[in-house]
């Protein structure tokens, strides 16, 4: 199994080529001096258009902290951190980034489809053009019988997936996945990653899925590992597939 990653030195030439994501010598520390832990350690890679990757890591190796600076729902405590691709910032405009974190995070009081729908609407999309967005995304997931169920109704599998529709339903140029398919059942989680795929295929979409399990893994063409923050996308690989 090979695995291929991008150098600190393999910034765009021409704005057709700029990336999605870009960090540099980029580390995220918590806690105070000299109680301070090191979530992610000075990690450098470059996501590029379309770049498909499987994020692997024991549990507290710094994979949700990583995609959380990736999302620009944290900020690095040093380095740089650069969304060339998305005008700045993924926040900068709401629909340029899906994401699917790993715990709770429907609203109570939205039904499957309200909640599917609200970040189109921040989005400034007609609510008309975003409820048929949101179901035809939670048809592709094969939870459109949910539409009408509020979050305390479903699963944790079936919020699970509702939470990925909500990612993906703009079409984003951006999809961080933060183990989507840890609540599913094999043949369900796996349904969900031919989606994830899709999705980023159809729309060029770099997509980032953060997995423990090593069948998900292979699915995805790349893999980046961490361990004890450290983020290791073997540049030796550059431009070789996964065989």
């Amino acid at each position: 199994m090979t695995r291929s990653g991008y150098g600190a030195h393999a910034a765009p030439q021409s704005p057709a080529d700029a990336p999605v994501v870009f960090t540099r010598h980029m580390t995220r520390t918590f806690g105070a001096a000299g109680a301070q832990v090191v979530a992610v350690r000075d990690a450098t890679c470059v996501l590029q258009w379309g770049t498909q990757v499987a994020l692997t890591g024991p549990s507290g190796s710094g994979k949700s902290t990583l995609l959380h600076l990736m999302a620009g729902l944290d900020t690095p405590t040093s380095g740089s951190l650069r969304w060339p691709a998305l005008g700045g910032h993924p926040l900068a405009a709401p629909g340029q980034m899906g994401i699917v974190l790993q715990g709770p995070s429907l609203i109570p009081s939205l039904d499957v489809t309200e909640n599917v729908v609200l970040p189109m609407l921040f989005g400034e999309w007609a609510e008309s053009a975003a409820t048929e967005r949101a179901r035809a995304a939670l048809a592709r997931l094969e939870i459109d019988d949910l539409a009408d169920k509020l979050p305390q109704e479903l699963s944790g599998g079936q919020a699970q997936r509702v939470a990925v529709a909500r990612a993906l339903a703009p079409r984003p140029k951006l999809i961080l996945a933060d183990e989507p398919t840890g609540q599913l059942d094999h043949s369900i989680g796996a349904k969900l990653i031919d989606v994830l795929l899709r999705a980023s295929e159809e729309s060029g979409a770099a997509l980032v899925v953060s997995t423990h399990d090593p069948l998900i893994a292979r699915r995805l063409p790349r893999e980046w590992t961490m361990r004890d923050g450290h983020l290791d996308v073997d540049i030796a690989c550059v431009g070789t597939e996964r065989s």
